[in-house]
């Protein structure tokens, strides 16, 4: 983590479709949750340096099969709307008077009652590239802006499709991408917080690459 710079930086030993590094430009979205984890593990002095330690503190974060499953039954629960009453019930462990497990049933029943598609941890990267690709659209349907296609494979850590141009060329591709690739994740960054607290409207301003939203 390179606080200062705001980056996520993968490193060489770890990327597998480019040379060097890779570089994750953080939103100030995601920051916020890195820093408010690091907060919390200090607090607990945990002494990893670790952005997402497993359980224990000292490893990384494993177990996606059942994180997944957590997230499933959250957005269950969320579309069941369940109260906050069912939710605490839910987590309820251990001898429960027989009102609080009555109402940890029929809470779980509500939330196996709610359909959902099987999904992988790797369907998020489709999702992405696709919402990029879709961008923004009018009224009517149409797309009015699109992601960059060369922006987007640097983003996501694609190879860059340039033909026999790739060949010829020896730049430094985490510095020719780096504000690029700023700018569609903070793009992307306000299309979720727009979703997720649900903001509507603003004023759509065209930029050279993306397009920026103004609250």
């Amino acid at each position: 983590m390179d606080w200062d710079r705001q980056l996520l930086i993968v490193p060489a030993d770890r990327v597998k479709n480019r040379a060097g590094v890779h570089e994750v430009p953080l939103t100030e979205a995601a920051l916020d949750i890195l820093r408010e984890r690091r907060d919390a593990y200090d607090a607990l002095g945990l002494t990893s340096g670790l952005a997402l330690p497993s359980e224990t503190g000292d490893t990384p974060i494993s177990g996606w099969t059942k994180l997944r499953a957590k997230l499933d039954r959250a957005v269950r629960g969320e579309m069941a709307s369940l109260s906050e009453e069912e939710w605490r019930s839910i987590r309820a462990g251990g001898a429960l008077r027989p009102e609080t497990r009555q109402t940890k049933a029929e809470a779980l029943a509500k939330i196996e009652a709610i359909p959902i598609s099987r999904w992988r941890i790797h369907d998020l990267r489709h999702t992405f590239v696709t919402r990029c690709r879709d961008g923004e659209e009018n009224a009517a349907g149409e797309i009015t802006w699109s992601a960059p296609l060369d922006v987007l494979q640097a983003t996501v850590n694609h190879e860059i499709t340039a033909g026999v141009t790739q060949r010829y060329d020896h730049g430094d591709i985490q510095r020719r991408y780096r504000l690029r690739k700023r700018e569609l994740m903070e793009w992307w960054s306000r299309k979720l917080l727009n979703i997720v607290e649900g903001v509507q409207g603003g004023v759509v301003v065209n930029m050279p690459n993306v397009v920026h939203q103004r609250r």
